[in-house]
């Protein structure tokens, strides 16, 4: 056998040439192992088939240990888990893929604004800051109106206790004021109220008591729809007295202004209440409300508005920002005029509204006309006015004031003034360092309102201070003050105190003795969506002067009925003599009321 690459002599079967390496192609397998099986093999296979024959049918055991995940040997140990290496990976790049989603999601307001001032034009960064600045007013208004509605409509109930409370220093010169009267009785009063509305209807509880006697308690029910009121107080009589609400002339929606002017009528009442039911809800007007925000903001151009990047300084504090200026001009006035009117023409969401309206109207009083025909007209007009008024414009016409917005990192408004021919009218700056805040209102230079604060969450605690022309007004403190304005809740203490220039005022006048009580308000809120707690203080140094405290919560609303015939008088006919005082007197008694006052009180009602 002879290598084709070299020559060299070979024995039969060599897989290699032993000079060169190169395999020798034509070489015969070698299988030793296979020829010894095949060898040792029977050629009759009928033994083997018998034997499948004889096998036992249940092959479970087989199949479920072939399905059982094969063990894995790594340097020696043995890991059940390799199998699952595939899905671990997938976990590793799962896991930093939807952390980034949702850090997106989370700062998707700070991701937009990012790319909107550093790609965007000066106008859509604009639009873009005060857009969310001015949503989130919309929000509050909105919710303030949908409370507002729902407790119109819907009706509620409350109930709660008002106290006020005499400190031992006024006490002792009430007294003085009296010929040495003993006042101590006066030292706390309470009053009770219990008051639920449903529709037209609402009545109510008022008790009045002095330390811890009640002297008085008064119910009441009103029934707006009649025009019917009633009063009882069961100390002085056990029937109700009527009361006629008088009407009101004419139609409701005649114009609102006459409905404002006799609020106090049954009629203007019950038909502010039935139009209330037409009127938009939350939801609608929030929705308007961002779409004509939007509208106003689009109508703002690069030639409106310049961008700089800057700084803000707010009672020493300071804080880079981004400095926005918008120039208020004729033209833009009358673009966002002009669209405004344009999209409002044919809004269907407004034109639904006004034809609510207008049912409602007509189903409480007798009008004539189409109120969607007189709006077009009446906007069709207006756009003629503006559009013949941008035709004789020469440019932009004239400049009416400036609009300077200071935004920080976040994208937010933390600052605004208002120029007027280059001067400033009106400063609202705030700057934050950490914790510390540092604010300042300025009004034309008159008046302006300056101070620090820190911030604990939402809380700010600080000291700040009114100044009039110069003058040191009132120091004004908060405490761990958080406001929730959307949510209609305040929490915190707020402290006011006469200002240095006013106290010095007071002790060189006649108003010396006041100015050494030292007078200061202190007024504390605790609130949620259902209750409040709010007091009011006049402290004369560390002690109460004066407190008043109003503990509410709401309540079921539940109306009571309207009493029978025989259980009412009407004001008309009632007497002075009809009225029982004697239980009244014996109340004011127990409460510690002295005999010579009562006297007084007595002769009083006699003569009345």
């Amino acid at each position: 056998m002879i290598c084709k690459n070299c020559g060299n002599q070979l024995p039969e079967g060599t897989a290699f040439c032993g000079v060169c390496g190169v395999k020798i192609e034509d070489a015969p397998v070698s299988e030793p192992e296979a020829s010894v099986y095949e060898a040792a093999a029977p050629t009759d296979t009928t033994k083997y088939e018998e034997a499948e024959a004889a096998a036992p049918a249940d092959t479970a055991q087989y199949e479920q240990k072939e399905s059982v995940a094969p063990t894995y040997i790594n340097d020696g140990a043995v890991n059940e888990s390799a199998p699952k290496k595939k899905s671990k990976k997938w976990l590793f790049v799962a896991i930093p893929v939807l952390a980034v989603v949702l850090a997106v999601v989370l700062c998707f307001n700070t991701l937009t604004g990012f790319f909107v001032k550093n790609f965007g034009s000066n106008a859509s960064y604009f639009a873009y800051v005060e857009g969310t600045s001015l949503s989130g007013y919309s929000n509050t208004v909105t919710s303030l109106y949908g409370v507002g509605k729902n407790n119109i409509v819907n009706g509620g109930g409350a109930e709660g206790e008002m106290a006020i409370e005499l400190g031992d220093t006024l006490t002792t010169m009430l007294s003085g004021y009296a010929n040495g009267m003993d006042l101590s009785w006066l030292k706390q009063i309470k009053i009770k109220i219990d008051a639920d509305t449903v529709g037209n209807k609402s009545s109510g509880t008022l008790a009045l008591v002095l330390g811890e006697k009640t002297v008085l308690n008064a119910e009441y029910i009103l029934d707006n729809e009649k025009g019917v009121a009633y009063l009882r107080c069961k100390e002085l009589s056990d029937k109700f007295i009527k009361f006629e609400i008088p009407n009101m002339s004419g139609s409701a929606f005649t114009a609102m202004s006459t409905v404002a002017a006799n609020s106090a009528s049954s009629s203007a009442l019950n038909n502010i209440y039935d139009l209330m039911e037409y009127s938009p809800s939350e939801e609608e007007l929030d929705k308007l409300l961002k779409k004509y925000i939007d509208i106003v903001l689009k109508q703002v151009t690069d030639d409106d508005v310049t961008k700089e990047a800057g700084e803000i300084t707010a009672n020493g504090i300071t804080e880079n920002c981004t400095v926005l200026k918008l120039n208020i001009t004729d033209k833009l006035l009358l673009n966002v005029v002009k669209a405004v009117l344009t999209e409002a023409k044919n809004d269907k969401e407004i034109i639904a509204i006004i034809e609510r309206f207008e049912k409602g109207i007509k189903e409480i009083s007798e009008i004539e006309g189409n109120a969607v025909e007189e709006y077009k007209k009446g906007i069709d007009d207006a756009l003629e006015n503006v559009d013949e008024t941008i035709a004789e414009l020469e440019g932009n016409g004239k400049e009416y004031f400036s609009l300077i917005d200071y935004v920080n990192g976040s994208h937010e408004i933390i600052g605004r003034e208002v120029a007027l021919n280059g001067t400033t009218a009106l400063s609202i700056l705030s700057a934050e360092n950490g914790k510390d805040i540092g604010y300042e209102l300025s009004v034309a230079g008159k008046l302006s309102f300056t101070g620090k604060a820190q911030k604990n969450g939402e809380a700010v605690t600080g000291d700040f201070s009114l100044v009039v022309e110069g003058k040191e007004i009132i120091i004004i403190s908060t405490e761990n003050l958080a406001s929730d304005i959307e949510n209609t809740t305040l929490n915190g203490a707020i402290v006011l105190k006469l200002g240095k220039d006013v106290k010095d005022l007071m002790d060189s006048s006649a108003y010396t003795t006041l100015s050494l009580l030292d007078l200061s308000l202190r007024m504390e809120f605790e609130s949620s969506a259902d209750k409040a707690l709010s007091s009011f203080a006049v402290l004369s140094g560390e002690k109460v002067f004066l407190k008043l405290s109003v503990n509410s919560k709401t309540t079921e609303a539940i109306v009571a009925d309207v009493p029978a015939d025989g259980e009412t008088i009407s004001s008309d006919e009632i007497e002075i003599s009809d009225l029982d005082l004697s239980k009244v007197i014996d109340n004011l008694k127990e409460a510690g009321v002295p005999q010579n006052l009562l006297t007084i009180l007595q002769y009083a009602a006699m003569a009345g």
